[in-house]
């Protein structure tokens, strides 16, 4: 099949939201948005029409930081099943997701990565796209290594990462790091040069660290506020020199566990929608009951919506980017604007140019959405219609 029509209650555009609502596709492309079906129709006159009368359209979801779910993790995910874990994201609106591969035995990694390349030449059709992995450490910092198992952790060593580089040409979109770590300067340098964005991570680094970081190229911040040294207003830090207009854009984890609502107030302010992108940094017990699940090699215990180890060490999260959508709306923040953090910003930080929003030309990723912002069906790249 390679037209649609699709109609519904409303859609959200990239400057406003249309109602009524139609849609046309054709060849995977959104060629038509706006409120004249006839004229969608006269597009793709041999189009399959699907009608969503109480609906509201928006693009799909991009999730840029996403370990797992269904019991899986990317880390040491069995290579055949990797198309479970994208398509139980796909049914939760998610059209494009990086799999992150976290810190740990470096022999897994490399075969976490081997099976992600695999993986990405031959995907599940009724799973997000994954264009790519991004590679959470394992240069990080001791000091705010979170569930990192310390004997995993490394300095900063490019020949370490240049033959993965090499042997996965495009495979690696981000590679995230502590910046203040001995040898950070040349790695930041090499990853920029081979056309990989860099972010700050699991890092106890000072702003001026940070300011050095970002002239280097450094440019994105994994899960904000969250595995970094807090805001004291005599050491200020990473999140002081964010909020203080350092040139980054922010991950955000919105599950009411990660981050207080006044700290997401206090980003929103100074960064804005257009820098600040949902994620849901998912952990392999996403999707599952509560109980006990094994992440970093270490026991997490699920309960209450949120994953521990120890005392009270978070442990990823157990979100999904449409409950994502819903927290932020519950918190008061606009329609347009949450739906951007999860579409259109986080596709502009990854590069992806083609997707995160219902522009003509764009790729056709969409979410159809009820009036409480549960998802009734996704639509991937245009050629398939996935119902939850």
């Amino acid at each position: 099949m390679t037209e649609f029509l699709l109609t519904a209650k409303r859609a959200l555009t990239p400057n406003e939201k249309v109602s009524p609502a139609a849609l046309a596709v054709r060849d995977g492309r959104i060629i038509y948005c706006g409120p004249d079906a006839e004229q969608a129709r006269k597009l793709v006159p041999r189009a399959e029409q699907f009608d969503f009368p109480d609906a509201t359209l928006a693009p799909g979801f991009v999730d840029l930081h996403v370990h797992g779910a269904l019991g899986l993790d990317f880390y040491d995910c069995p290579p055949g099943r990797i198309g479970e874990v994208t398509a139980f994201f796909a049914r939760h609106g998610t059209t494009t997701l990086l799999a992150t591969i976290t810190t740990g035995d470096l022999a897994q990694m490399e075969r976490a990565v081997t099976a992600l390349a695999a993986y990405s030449s031959d995907p599940n059709p009724e799973g997000s796209w994954m264009p790519g992995v991004y590679l959470e450490g394992p240069f990080v910092s001791e000091a705010r290594r979170g569930t990192f198992r310390p004997e995993y952790l490394r300095m900063p060593d490019w020949q370490l990462l240049a033959s993965w580089v090499e042997r996965f040409p495009g495979l690696f979109r981000f590679v995230g790091l502590a910046p203040e770590l001995p040898g950070a300067d040349i790695v930041i340098e090499r990853l920029r040069a081979a056309g990989i964005s860099v972010c700050i991570c699991h890092t106890d680094a000072s702003h001026r660290d940070l300011s050095r970081a970002v002239d280097l190229g450094a440019s994105h911040i994994t899960h904000f506020y969250n595995g970094m040294r807090p805001f004291l207003h005599r050491d200020p830090g990473v999140v002081g020199g964010v909020l203080a207009g350092a040139d980054v854009s922010a991950e955000l984890v919105c599950d009411y566990h990660h981050v207080h609502p006044l700290a997401i107030d206090v980003l929103m302010c100074c960064l804005g929608p257009g820098r600040v992108c949902l994620i849901t940094d998912a952990m392999r017990a996403t999707g599952c009951p509560p109980g006990e699940y094994i992440i970093s090699e270490q026991i997490a215990v699920v309960r209450n919506g949120k994953a521990v180890i120890g005392a009270n060490t978070l442990a990823g999260s157990i979100l999904t980017m449409d409950q994502a959508v819903r927290n932020m709306l519950a918190l008061g923040y606009g329609e347009q604007d949450v739906i951007t953090m999860a579409s259109a910003t986080p596709a502009r930080i990854a590069g992806l140019d083609d997707r995160g929003s219902l522009a003509p030309g764009q790729v056709a990723d969409i979410v159809i959405l009820d009036s409480e912002y549960q998802v009734l069906a996704t639509l991937l790249a245009g050629k398939r219609i996935i119902h939850k």
